[in-house]
Formats: C-alpha cells, structure tokens, sequence
C-alpha cells in the first residue's frame, strides 16, 4: 500500500503541473519574465485571464503567476492527497469488489456526497492565501466553475 507521504508528493507534482498548464495553454501565460505580483495583488486588480494576447511569449502575453503555482502545488499536497487517501479508503472498505453493485456505488457516493463537498472545501480554501473571505470566494468562483458546460459533459 502507498504511505501518504508518496501521495502527497505525487498530488503535489501533478497539481502543480496541472496549473502549469492551465497557466500557459489555456491563459496564455508566459513563463519568461515571470510575475512579481503575488496573486493577491492579481485578485486585487479583478483580473481574470482567459487566452493569451498577442499569443505565447508576445509582447501582450500575461506574466506567469508563481504564487498561484505555489499555492496549488501545496494544496495538491496538504489538501487534496490526505482527504482524497481517507475518503476512497473508506469507500473500498464500505463497498469492497469490482462487480458492478459495489462499483456503481461507489461512484454514486463519490459523485453525489464527496465531489461537492470537496469541490466547495478546495475553493474556500484557495481564498486563504488571498486573504479573503471563503464565503466570497466561493460565491464568485465555484458556481461558475459547476455551472459552466464543460463540468457537465461526459
């Protein structure tokens, strides 16, 4: 069995890179010339990014946010990875198997119980390096993280 440890490395890493990626493909970030602006001043100013201008690594191009980067990465690891190792430890324990009953019941608590939940304890908890409230945060960033078209596809 893998220890905790090995899983809040491997949450970290995988988080961090997810990040990476969402920073420069989807924002079009560049990693050259890296932000001084800690994302507290970059929630400050309103700013919401989606899609470079002037394309990767142009003149326009919006610069990388390292705080942000540093804030998923930890909780990737302090976060994600400990409450993710309880709560399917405890599902493989209540519904043990790989028939299809167990299985399917499985997913149906995951999806029904567990994914909002934790959906709504991961962004209140991206608001406290913001120093912000987690109420307001949640109002502004989870209910159109939910409702947009792309939680909803298959």
């Amino acid at each position: 069995m893998v220890s905790v440890g090995t899983k809040a490395l491997t949450s970290a890493v995988i988080v961090g890179l997810g990040d990476v990626a969402c920073q420069t493909l989807l924002e079009g970030r560049s990693l050259q010339g890296g932000s001084r602006a800690t994302t507290t001043e970059t929630a400050e100013r309103g700013e919401t990014h989606r899609g470079g201008e002037g394309g990767e690594g142009g003149v326009c191009a919006k610069p990388f946010d390292y705080a942000r980067l540093g804030n998923m990465t930890l909780l990737g690891a302090v976060l994600v990875a400990p409450v993710l190792h309880v709560w399917y430890g405890f599902l493989g324990r209540k519904l043990p198997g790989t028939s299809i009953g167990p299985v399917v019941g499985r997913v149906v608590l995951d999806q029904a119980l567990f994914a909002p939940t934790f959906i709504a304890i991961f962004f209140s908890a991206l608001a406290v390096p913001l120093f912000s409230s987690p109420m307001n945060h949640l109002a502004c960033a989870l209910l159109p993280a939910i409702s947009g078209d792309d939680f909803w596809k298959l």
